[in-house]
């Protein structure tokens, strides 16, 4: 599993921060649960401003989430050894996750996954081989995972359900999880105000979920046609639940139905940080739902199992799955490595741009969000003091999706104190836009700028630019090694 988990992330050790990055060196406790905060904070202590050392801690947290994931997987189905090792291969390997990694803040994912499922790993061993020891870990992981960590705040159903659907009959005993039934509801009250200022859309919820089975993430236009015909979101989730059921009927092991059930019951709470659907950022925090339905899957294969003509088929089935998410795995991270060069270059340029200069006030337009899943984030590169930035006065102008060169283009038509106009070819609103909605709509706002869609043909599409404070600044940001191509008067 170490080579494994070495293949995957090697590539990316030296990754430049993005993204969240900046935000959580500014402020860790503004933007982490406290033990996460203190743990980033001694690591900032510790490393300074080397990237690789932060990207081997959470390297070795990862790791000892997939050591708990092998002991919970094959504790729960006491079939072959390479089960477990195969679930949590594929949980590494799982791009919606790959911000935990690759993020240097990852910690704030990966401390309450890894207590969490070092919670799962003591307790299964507990129910199968009873050690007083055991159960006392279990239980002092389980307070560490729940009180500080509001994601968790629903593991203690996932325990009770334990008892009654994965033991042998014979060896249920739902008092075991009594204690942290008890600490459960403690939990629950202490975060209780979360769970009522949270959205409890069944889209919220639920959604996110898809994106572990499908790592890739959903269309632009996909996400745009939901929007527009709701009904077809449902008719999705309907057959999903229908093909649940279906496998369920004919499997008849309760391990993966248990599986997928916990995996719902702690998405429950999934507090005011949403997952983006399309590239998948915030995904980190779906690391126990992962952990859960690989759990099922296995059992599954485990299930298919059963008949020997189909063992072989499964070997060289699941090893070929390995592969290809390997692959898409170490391509993740080379979007990675590319966004935190762009993210790193832009640095220079704004800090370029404002020398001398106290009163600059710098436009990013385009300020690039998203590239295939990395969180370029330009502006926010630049919107703290940290060890890796300076904070530099700016405005966000025009959020839009990242391209290479060859696939998009971006001129500046004209550039005015009251308006703006630039013109993008080569990508459609729907994919260029921060939200696929807003495309839909002909316009969106941010903190500066009011942004409409205007003259689409097919060449490309013109936006227009107009301030939502006095006047646009005169600088503006990125230049032309982002294939921006500013006047030549300026």
């Amino acid at each position: 599993m170490l080579v494994y988990l070495s293949i995957c992330f090697v590539w990316g050790l030296f990754a430049y921060p993005i993204g969240r990055d900046f935000a959580a060196m500014a402020d860790p406790l503004g933007a982490m649960a406290r033990p996460a905060a203190a743990f980033f904070l001694y690591e900032m202590l510790l490393f300074g401003d080397s990237v690789m050392a932060y990207h081997l801690v959470n390297m070795a947290l990862m790791f000892g989430c997939m050591l708990a994931i092998y002991v919970f997987v094959n504790f729960s189905l006491r079939g072959p050894l390479w089960l477990g090792i195969l679930a949590a291969t594929l949980f590494m390997a799982n791009p919606i996750h790959t911000e935990a990694v690759m993020n240097i803040s990852g910690v704030q994912d990966l401390l309450p996954a890894f207590f969490a499922l070092i919670t799962l790993a003591f307790y299964a061993a507990h129910v199968h081989a009873p050690a007083g020891r055991r159960l006392l870990i279990s239980l002092m992981a389980f307070a560490i995972a729940v009180f500080p960590f509001e994601q968790n705040t629903f593991l203690f159903l996932a325990i009770l359900l334990y008892e009654f659907m994965v033991p042998a009959q014979t060896n249920r005993a739902p008092a075991r999880a009594l204690p942290f039934v008890v600490l459960g509801l403690a939990g629950l009250a202490v975060h209780h105000g979360g769970l009522l200022t949270q959205s409890w859309h069944p889209g919220e919820i639920a959604g996110p979920l898809y994106l572990i089975l499908y790592p890739l993430g959903f269309l632009p236009e996909t996400v745009a046609r939901f929007h527009q015909q709701p009904w077809l979101a449902w008719a999705a989730a309907g057959a999903v639940a229908g093909c649940i059921y279906l496998i369920h009927r004919k499997a008849r092991r309760s391990v993966i139905l248990y599986g997928l059930a916990s995996m719902f019951i702690l998405r429950l709470y999934h507090g005011e940080h949403p997952v983006d659907l399309v590239h998948m950022v915030g995904g980190g925090q779906l690391l126990v739902e992962t952990a859960f339905f690989y759990l099922a899957l296995v059992g599954l294969f485990f299930r298919i199992m059963d008949h020997p003509k189909w063992r072989p088929i499964i070997i060289w089935s699941t090893t070929t799955l390995c592969i290809i998410f390997f692959v898409v795995q170490i391509r993740a991270n080379y979007m990675w490595l590319h966004a935190g060069n762009a993210a790193q270059s832009f640095q220079e340029e704004a800090r370029a741009a404002a020398d001398g200069d106290d009163d600059a006030l710098i436009g990013v337009a385009p300020d690039y969000r998203y590239y295939r899943g990395a969180p370029i984030m330009l502006s926010e590169s630049i919107a703290h003091d940290t060890l890796f930035s300076d904070e530099l006065p700016h405005r966000s102008l025009l959020p839009l999706h990242y391209r290479p060169a060859h696939e998009m283009t971006v001129e500046v038509v004209s550039w005015t104190p009251s308006e703006g106009r630039l013109r993008i070819s080569g990508i459609d609103p729907v994919e260029a836009a921060p939200q696929p909605q807003d495309a839909i709509a002909g316009a969106w706002t941010t903190d500066a700028a009011h942004i409409e869609l205007d003259a689409v043909d097919g060449a490309g599409f013109d936006l227009l630019v107009t301030p939502l404070e006095e006047r646009l600044p005169d600088i503006i940001l990125p230049g032309a090694q982002y294939h921006s191509a500013p006047l030549e008067e300026k």
